[in-house]
């Protein structure tokens, strides 16, 4: 820490940073300096190599230059000794080339200390070689001469020598070369050293002086930087003093704002206890909402019990009634009551499944269902209205749609139906058109994409917004004439978010309108697509079949129901176009209703040509239509369709017209078979008169009887006298309500009787108190006698 001279005092941050960076620097410079000079070591060090390896060259050349010198002095005194006469001169000619032997044996020895190349031992065993023979022919010449045999000395001399004699000056001239050679070498390996050591002490010398610098200026560096730590420490406590003035201002503006912020605090506490006092209105609000809201649901629950009662009369009644033997007018009169009551029950199913939906309360179902006998099942329940306008509903799908999903069946089924209703209700004329097609698949879920397309009224873009207001209709002028509620779009609509999806609507007026939505779906593995699952793997024959009807849409929809199909199919729209193609065909299905040319004038036509004798004839009607139906007309077909069209009815009429097999459809509605006659206790709890009067009317038209109990405490006297199988068990009666009298017959030691809820009240969340006090079964009234029949079946099964 760096100090005033007067006092000590820290240095600031900015200070203390200052430093850090200077010995950040200064650790870099002395590290970069140990770099270089580790580097010019390393550098030196590869000079020295260097210089080591040209002294090694350089000894190894003077050392072969030596044995060639000496070799060709050997050759030399071999030759002088060979050549003088005198004998002492030969001896010392002989002598002077053993000493010359063992220089160059000393040579040699030198020369293999080095590593050679092998050009090098190559030349050494070239000298060896020539060292051994020559000194072989010395000793051979010596032996001769000493024996007395000159002539052959001098004969073997002219033989061997000769060569070698005649190149004697030649190689007294290269050996003097070599020996300037050598000397030369030696001169110039010398300066290349001395060379080579000066520069490596001047690379030294260059080394130091770069430390020395880099020393100095690091001195000098740190030397200004420390000046400069100085001048900052100095103003720092100039600032430090100022800091102090204004830290004092800063206390007297502090108390002042300290009590401003008492006066805040006072304000804030009075605003706190205000907001506590608006919290608990707004808690008491919400306990008042909340019993608002129970009460609403209490009222609703009631009101359901209560026009559920008088309905249950009214609808068992006029269903036991349709019966009886009726003319056609006391017919019509009890369908109207039946009609009328079957719309106030629809009415208030809306008004509770828009209630549940708002609470929160709706929970969706989670089953494999059967996709293409969802849809089937809501376009048959709006077929007779369909039937009555003329209008035609056709379902258009995509190939890749599967047969079978997870989902709630149910809902999905009641959206369908609450959009073809309204599609039917609104059209006077044309078709009504449903696509279904797959809009994206994984492994955890599909999302489905269904387009309902009519041609009606239509809606103006201004009214659009309005349609899913909940009890509102587009204007009074169509409340009067269609009737309704308004609910139906609005439930449809969040039935349709519950599952994930999404509505929309697309309209103009008078050009009809297309109401779209989207559900996700849960997908069921290896499921069959609905092409797939047509049968038409059963007639496997390429029949032909042609279709007549001025509709193009129902042409459009047969063409793609047998595409990729063994059936080869021809479409016609008009009965003249079919005549004039003169073409015949296995099977031809024939609109009733078409211009100029109308389907029996057709069917006439075809029974007048001999060469269409075994074409088949289906005719298309309308249902209800009775125009047909006389007995002359019978003989021009082969069999008749109802429109709008069924699929499985399709196939099943095709199958039966041309005589092949056909797997029985099971209707959309299962009737459900008669229970098997069994003497079954029977016991009625109901406190209602006319609801007494129908259950046992049921019941007698099913084939049993029953024992009838007014209260809670009937029943359980009942039980006790006499032992019942079966209690069809009202909820709401006096004294004892049949939720405490089931929870009291669960607890006797009795053979216990299996009881079926029978009440008014339609709420999920009443089923499973039902279910939670020990019944067995629930019944919604108004009761029906095929919903009391299915029950029946079910408590006989358990027996």
């Amino acid at each position: 820490m760096f100090l005033n001279r007067n006092e000590q005092k820290p240095l600031h941050p900015q200070a203390i940073r200052r430093k850090l960076k200077i010995i950040f620097i200064l650790t870099a410079l002395f590290s970069l300096l140990l770099g270089m000079g580790f580097v010019g070591h390393q550098q030196m060090q590869q000079v020295k190599q260097h210089l080591n390896r040209i002294a090694r060259q350089n000894t190894k050349v003077i050392l072969i230059i030596e044995m060639h010198s000496i070799f060709l002095r050997r050759l030399l005194a071999l030759n002088a000794m060979i050549i003088s006469e005198d004998p002492f001169e030969r001896d010392e000619f002989s002598q002077n080339f053993t000493d010359l032997g063992g220089e160059f044996m000393s040579r040699r020895e030198k020369f293999e200390q080095y590593p050679l190349s092998e050009e090098e031992q190559r030349q050494l065993e070239r000298l060896n070689l020539a060292t051994m023979k020559y000194a072989e022919w010395r000793s051979h010449i010596i032996n001769l001469l000493l024996n007395g045999n000159e002539q052959e000395a001098r004969w073997f001399i002219q033989k061997h020598i000769f060569n070698e004699y005649r190149d004697i000056l030649t190689k007294q001239k290269n050996l003097d070369g070599l020996e300037e050679l050598k000397h030369y070498q030696i001169i110039t390996s010398n300066q290349a050293m001395q060379q080579a050591h000066h520069a490596y002490k001047q690379a030294y010398l260059w080394l130091m002086a770069t430390v020395l610098v880099a020393f100095i200026s690091s001195g000098l560096f740190f030397g200004l930087r420390f000046r400069q730590i100085k001048q900052s420490q100095h103003q720092l406590y100039h600032a430090k003093m100022q800091a102090e003035t204004v830290a004092e201002q800063q206390t007297q503006s502090s108390q002042h704002l300290s009590e401003q912020l008492k006066q805040r605090n006072l304000e804030l506490s009075q605003l706190n206890q205000r907001l506590n006092q608006t919290v608990a209105e707004l808690s008491q609000a919400k306990t008042a909402a909340d019993c608002a809201n129970h009460a609403k649901s209490n009222f609703l629950s009631n009101m359901s019990h209560e026009i559920r009662t008088p309905l249950n009369a009214m609808v068992g009644m006029t269903e036991l009634l349709l019966e009886t033997d009726l003319d056609l007018r006391q017919q019509d009169y009890a369908a109207t009551i039946q009609t009328s009551s079957e719309t106030l029950l629809a009415l208030l199913t809306e008004i509770l499944d828009f209630s549940k939906i708002e609470a929160g309360k709706l929970e969706l179902e989670q089953q494999r269902f059967d996709l293409l006998a969802c849809i089937e099942d809501a376009l048959e329940l709006m077929m007779p209205k369909a039937a009555n306008k003329g209008l035609d509903l056709l379902v258009f799908f995509t190939d890749d749609l599967p047969r079978e999903v997870i989902g709630d069946m149910t809902r999905l089924r009641q959206i369908l139906l609450n959009l073809l209703s309204n599609a039917v209700k609104f059209t006077e004329k044309g078709d009504v058109l449903i696509y279904v097609s797959l809009k994206q698949q994984d492994l955890q879920q599909l999302t489905l994409h269904f387009l309902i397309r009519d041609s009606g009224v239509g809606i103006s873009a201004e009214k659009i917004h309005s349609l899913f207001h909940p009890f509102e209709q587009l204007d009074t002028a169509t409340a009067r004439r269609y009737g309704g509620t308004g609910l139906g779009l609005t439930i449809s609509k969040q039935l349709c978010e519950l599952m994930h999806g999404q509505f929309e609507v697309e309209s103009r007026a008078g050009q009809g309108s297309d109401f779209s939505f989207t559900v996700r779906l849960t997908p069921v593995v290896s499921a069959r697509l609905i092409k797939q699952a047509l049968p038409f793997g059963r007639h496997p024959t390429p029949y032909r079949i042609a279709l007549v009807d001025d509709n193009p849409h129902v042409g459009d929809w047969f063409s793609q129901l047998f595409a990729n199909s063994p059936f080869q199919v021809a479409y016609f729209r008009t009965a003249s176009d079919f005549l004039a193609r003169n073409t015949a065909y296995d099977l031809v299905f024939i609109d009733m209703e078409m211009p100029k040319i109308n389907g029996l004038l057709l069917c006439q036509r075809i029974k007048q040509q001999t060469q269409w004798s075994s074409m088949k004839i289906v005719l298309l009607v309308y249902l209800g239509s009775m125009a047909w139906q006389e007995e002359e007309n019978n003989l021009l077909f082969d069999n008749y369709l109802h429109k709008p069209i069924n699929i499985n009815k399709l196939f099943q009429v095709l199958s039966e017209t041309l005589g092949l097999p056909a797997k029985k459809t099971p209707p959309s509605h299962k009737t459900l078979p008669q229970p098997e006659v069994k003497p079954l206790r029977i016991l009625l709890a109901e406190d209602n008169i006319v609801n007494q009067k129908v259950a046992l009317l049921i019941l007698q038209g099913l084939g049993y009887r029953a024992d009838v109990a007014n209260n809670g405490r009937e029943v359980l006297t009942a039980v006790k006298n006499r032992g019942y199988q079966v209690i069809l068990m009202d909820i709401q009666m006096p004294e004892i309500d049949g939720l405490e009298a089931t929870r009291q017959i669960r607890q006797q030691p009795l053979e216990q009787p299996y009881i079926i809820a029978m009440t008014a009240h339609a709420l999920h969340e009443f089923q499973e108190k039902c279910l939670q006090a020990g019944m067995n079964d629930f019944i919604t009234k108004p009761v029906r006698r095929s919903e009391i029949q299915a029950a029946l079946v079910k408590a006989q099964a358990s027996k």
